[in-house]
Formats: C-alpha cells, structure tokens, sequence
C-alpha cells in the first residue's frame, strides 16, 4: 500500500527540521496572533507599536515619537488611534509623552458623543487634560436642545466625568422658559448630584412668583 506523501512543500519543509525548532516557530506564531487579536491591531501597526517601545523603554523620546506620529498619520479611525494607545500601556506612564498626537487625532475623527467621551476619558488618562477638555466642549456645543443636553450630562455622570456634566446641565439651564421645564430641570439636576444648579433653579423659580397663591400652583406641579 503506498504512503500518503504530504503535498504541501511548507510541510515537507518543516518535517525536515529538527522537532525543537519546529515547536519553537509554531509557538512564536501562536503569540504573535494571541498579540494580533489582544490588541485589535493589524501585524504591521503591532510592530510599529512595539518599535516604539523598544525606544521608549530607551529613553530616544524623538523616535519614540516619530513611530506614534506615524501610526497616528494613517489613522482613519477613532478607534484605531485609542487601540494604539491602549497598546502603550504596558510601557507605563512614560509612554503618555508619545501618545500625543494619537489622542489628538482620535478626537479630530470622532464622529458621536460614544467616541468623543472615549477620547475624553482616554485623554484624561494620559494628563492631557487641554485634549480632554476640547473633547467635552465638543459634546456639549453639538448638543442643541435641553433634551440634548441633559442626554449628554448623564451620559458623563454614568461615567464619572462631573466636570462634563456639570457644563452640560449649565448650558440646559439657558434652555428651560416655563415652570413645567424648570422643575424637571431640577429633578434632572438634582438626580445627577448638581445641588448648585438645583439649587439656583428652584431659587429663580421662588422669586418670579409675585404672590402665594403662584407658589402654591408651583408646589403643586
């Protein structure tokens, strides 16, 4: 009976090497595809990633920079600058001197307030805190109406950014012009721990009534 004889010349490659080594290169693929998939990253961005690395961990800031300026220049994503930038981690808080650009063009491509808070929060991280802010002024200015606003204040408060939220429900104060409004806005406030707003909104709402017979209608919405 004859031997089945593999047809693959690869195969007929590795069967020649010693099974040592054989083992070795099967073992050094499996982790460079473990790290493909563990950092979401293309093989090529991935070496260029661990190239700056390489320079970080030597303290040439320059090239260090030049490989993230580089990644960042053929960025067409948010998703893909913030990936690369979580791919830095590991090299510890000194890598926040290259990661820069990175973060300034994952917030030039957000296109919704999901990415521009990702980038907010991202930015945050790496103590720049200047990123950070445009990042919220840009949700707020794109929002429009008080419904908008106050989307994008709880929004910030189920992610821990008080400062957005704060802007943004101080923004929808300008917004409220009856008392139904007024009083929702309070709630609104108020559940999201803005006391001050609170505060001043019922105290504003207090004084333009002229008579107690307006307070007592107001109290009873």
């Amino acid at each position: 009976q004859p031997r089945l004889q593999p047809q693959n010349p690869h195969i007929m490659r590795l069967l020649l090497l010693p099974l040592p080594l054989v083992l070795a290169l099967t073992m050094s693929l499996t982790l460079a595809n473990v790290a493909r998939a563990d950092t979401g990253l293309s093989s090529e961005d991935l070496k260029q990633v661990q190239r700056a690395g390489g320079y970080i961990k030597s303290k040439s800031w320059q090239r260090a920079t030049e490989a993230i300026d580089s990644l960042s220049a053929s960025a067409t994503d948010t998703q893909t600058c913030l990936l690369v930038i979580d791919s830095l981690t590991s090299y510890g808080g000194a890598a926040n001197k290259v990661k820069r650009s990175c973060v300034e063009k994952a917030l030039a491509l957000s296109k919704n307030n999901n990415e521009l808070m990702e980038v907010a929060i991202k930015a945050r991280q790496c103590e720049m805190f200047d990123l950070s802010k445009q990042a919220l002024d840009k949700m707020v200015s794109a929002a429009g109406t008080s419904e908008e606003l106050t989307a994008v204040a709880k929004q910030a408060h189920q992610s821990a950014m008080a400062d957005l939220a704060h802007l943004a429900m101080d923004k929808a104060y300008t917004k409220v012009s009856n008392i139904p409004d007024a009083l929702q806005y309070a709630r609104d406030s108020s559940a999201l721990g803005l006391e001050d707003l609170t505060r001043k909104c019922l105290k504003d709402l207090l004084d333009d009534q002229e008579t107690a017979i307006g307070l007592v209608e107001m109290a009873g919405k």
